[in-house]
């Protein structure tokens, strides 16, 4: 049976003692103890009657609601209860369900102060819940609301049995329980009915906002901020019906395009546009459809990451006990949970890489492993490897190397450079799967909704114009009020409703100027040829002669990127408040003052310069540290390293070595026939750094690269998936060493390493005792650029 437990006024009757006896006894220092009950006891209340205050007054138990500590507190408190009745799991005293033979046993499931119990239907367990509740009542000061609380049973309990449990209990019988969590539990077959009550609810709050009194701007937020984050937890474990998610999506756009009764407003835009990226020219709203598979895979990520999980445990022993998730099948009468989840797992396979270690858990010819993403086509029987082999066919264990020969035969030139140009760890740690959409190469669901609406683009028609995503770019970045950067995208949309796009909508009226009544009114003459504009922009400050015959989105972003900030700022406020006085002329009777509107213009920036002062760019502090001197330089051996890629497809290095007097004893440089991305590149030299500095014993030394990103994820500021594997090889050897350092140098600091990258294109891998020859160097240096030789001595920190 299934216990679904209500608490009564759950965190009113929290005891102060049981908090405090509780971090203590979870290991708490009893000082940190002390404070926490100080700064939940010392709270104070006052209550309004008929509008004023009464006496002060202390409570003596209770968590406050709102205080960010109180959830974490409540939990600690949570967790005896949990404790309690896993004791009563072990000891066999009550059953919890499986949902397979194999499944870990499930006896209880909590969330804050929503709880689910489950056991055997019988007198004995239902007596030992019974007693663990009374024993955690007593302790904590909970009080369980009995007759709030529900009990369901399996089929196959008798009538007489339930009765029995029902009334040792107090609790209610029910056929399934109704909710968890805000959400249903049973499904039937129209899952439309099922999730109407999540447009119920987005449907009351678009509703209960007074649109009229909204820019264009505060709805874009309350859009994104509260509508779109509504449903955000349903849809992260069901997949919601095509049908729910356009009517939600429906909702919305009525909302943003505005409507009045019944009557319905024009909509410049379909919702699908709209939902695209900004950068893309659309609003960054979400289309429900994609965001939901985005979210789901989301859960599809921890099953095939989390091997440790819950989740992962109760799946696996009831979907896939001998496979893994990427192979798994719907199998027999599955969940809808399941289902949902199953929906969103092509996303993962598309978006997930493997990065190599030792191989044994990659398919060369099934899973996708290299760079580009692809999955490598078997060649049959004429291969030498079969279907089902492993990457780690392909690597030499005793020297960590690719088996070159065995892949130049095995595959065709371009994926064989391919594979060798992956970097072997020298530890072969185990292969991970990463994200490759992100740097981190963990998975986000921004990235992956991201990447669905790529797809989609793709087989979208349409051109691509970058000229006009720098547009988008500039007029995001203005810096101006969000009411002003929207009506600049409207008019670079061409959607702000004008007499000539009115008329494509199929509205009757005079189509002339209202302004000038030359020509017919659209955005182009407008805001280009119009008298009364060119008037206006004359009497600005901006005073500006308009080129014939140019476009309209040219001229946009000829000033967006021409200008100075406050000249970036001016123009768009003219725009806009040019286009608020052709609706006064229209609506209000208004006649417009060309002078009026530039000194309107003008004092509108002040006002809002003035309410929000820019605060002065700090100037950008070098990371930089001083290059270590002959004379001061006394106390560590000094290692530099830099790193470059050439056209032919090779990979250089060169290292010099100092020691405590700042002299150089030691020059390398190193050439691969290997094509590395810059950050991989400069990895490796790091590594290589500290491998020489292991070869030669040297314990102390400082090793010195100019390239942040690098150094950042060695010493574990930052994260980076491309490099991770490189990175732990790296602290794995600084741990070998005594006192060593991995630290950032600028490139002016780092010449002499710079050189010999230069000189590796030439003479290949190569050692001296002391300076390497600076004629060669320089004479190398000088020829390089025509060799085809690309020398990256930094990777910008992002």
């Amino acid at each position: 049976m299934a216990v679904k437990l209500d608490m009564s006024k759950a965190y009113d009757r929290v005891e102060w003692p049981f908090v405090h006896q509780v971090l203590i006894s979870m290991g708490y220092p009893l000082k940190m103890a002390d404070l926490i009950l100080r700064c939940i006891s010392s709270v104070s209340y006052q209550i309004l009657i008929n509008g004023q205050p009464s006496a002060s007054f202390r409570p003596e138990r209770g968590l406050r609601q709102g205080d960010p500590l109180s959830p974490y507190l409540f939990i600690l408190c949570a967790d005896v209860l949990s404790g309690l009745i896993h004791k009563a799991a072990k000891t066999k005293e009550i059953h919890g369900i499986k949902v397979a033979r194999s499944a870990p046993q499930l006896s209880h499931l909590f969330f804050a102060d929503d709880s689910l119990l489950f056991t055997r239907a019988s007198s004995h367990e239902t007596s030992k819940i019974l007693n663990i509740l009374d024993t955690y009542q007593q302790a904590s000061g909970q009080v369980v609301n009995l007759d709030k609380s529900e009990a369901s049973f399996s089929r196959n309990v008798r009538i007489n049995d339930k009765d029995m449990i029902c009334n040792m209990m107090g609790a209610k019988a029910v056929e399934a329980q109704s909710r968890y969590l805000g959400f249903p539990i049973p499904f039937g077959r129209s899952k439309k009915v099922v999730f109407s009550f999540v447009m119920d609810r987005v449907w009351k709050k678009v509703k209960g906002w007074k649109e009229r009194f909204l820019s264009r701007a505060g709805k874009e937020t309350l859009i994104k901020a509260v509508a779109q984050a509504i449903p955000n937890y349903i849809l992260s474990c069901y997949k919601m019906p095509v049908g729910c998610c356009k009517d939600i999506d429906s909702m919305l756009a009525k909302f943003w395009w505005g409507s009045k009764d019944e009557s319905r407003k024009i909509h410049w835009m379909s919702w699908q546009k709209l939902s695209k990226a900004k950068l893309d020219g659309g609003m960054g709203f979400r289309g429900m459809e994609d965001f939901n598979k985005a979210l789901l895979g989301k859960q599809c990520w921890r099953l095939v990451t989390g091997e440790s999980s819950l989740l992962e445990k109760i799946f696996k022993s009831k979907y896939y006990p001998n496979g893994n998730f990427m192979s798994a099948k719907e199998g027999y009468q599955p969940s809808y949970g399941w289902r949902s989840i199953l929906s969103a797992r092509d996303l993962v396979d598309k978006g997930g890489l493997w990065k190599i270690g030792n191989g044994r858990k990659v398919k060369i010819w099934k899973d996708r492993w290299l760079p580009d993403l692809k999955v490598i086509e078997f060649k049959g029987v004429n291969c030498p490897l079969p279907e089902d082999a492993c990457v780690a066919e392909l690597i030499d264990v005793d020297t960590k190397q690719w088996k070159r020969d065995l892949i130049f035969s095995c595959f065709d030139r371009l994926v064989a450079k391919q594979i060798i140009n992956i970097p072997l760890s020298f530890r072969l740690p185990h292969d991970l799967l990463i994200w490759n959409w992100e740097k981190d190469g963990e998975y986000s669901v921004r990235s992956a909704y991201h990447l669905l609406c790529d797809e989609k683009a793709r087989f979208q028609p349409g051109p691509s114009c970058p000229q006009r995503s720098k547009l988008w770019k500039e007029i995001w970045r203005a810096p101006v009020p969000n009411k002003i950067k929207n009506f600049m995208w409207r008019l670079a949309k061409n959607i702000l409703p004008t007499r000539s796009n009115l008329h494509k909508k199929g509205i009757t009226l005079d189509l002339l100027c209202p302004l000038c009544s030359s020509e017919e009114e659209s955005s182009q003459h407008l805001f280009l040829k119009c008298d009364m504009f060119k008037l206006t922009l004359f009497a600005s400050h901006l005073g500006s002669h308009i080129p014939i015959d140019i476009d309209l989105h040219d001229w946009i972003l000829k000033w967006l990127v021409c200008q100075d900030p406050l000249g970036v700022q001016l123009f768009c406020t003219l725009l806009w408040k040019f286009w608020a006085g052709r609706n006064a002329v229209i609506f209000n009777g208004w006649q417009m003052d060309p002078t009026f509107l530039a000194l309107d213009a003008l004092s509108f920036v002040q006002e809002f310069n003035e309410a929000n002062p820019s605060r002065n760019r700090r100037a950008l502090v070098s990371q930089s540290i001083s290059e270590p001197s002959r004379s001061t330089c006394t106390s560590m051996n000094s290692m530099f390293v830099d790193a470059g890629c050439c056209n032919s497809g090779h990979t250089v290095w060169g290292l010099v070595l100092r020691n405590l007097n700042g002299e150089t004893v030691f020059s390398a440089c190193k050439r691969e026939d290997i094509t590395a991305e810059p950050l991989l590149a400069e990895a490796l030299g790091v590594r290589w750094a500290l491998q020489v500095a292991t070869d030669q014993g040297i314990n102390s030394v400082s090793i010195y690269s100019d390239a942040a990103n690098v150094v950042n994820c060695i010493n574990k500021r930052s994260n980076f998936a491309a490099i991770n594997l490189i990175a732990q090889d790296c602290r794995n050897l600084m741990a070998g060493l005594g006192n060593v350092s991995v630290m950032f140098i600028s490139r002016t600091q780092n010449c002499d390493a710079h050189n010999l990258v230069s000189l590796a294109k030439v003479v290949g891998s190569r050692t001296w005792l002391g300076v390497a020859p600076l004629v060669s160097v320089y004479s190398v240096s000088a020829a390089v650029p025509a060799a085809g030789c690309n020398v990256f001595s930094c990777v910008p920190a992002s």
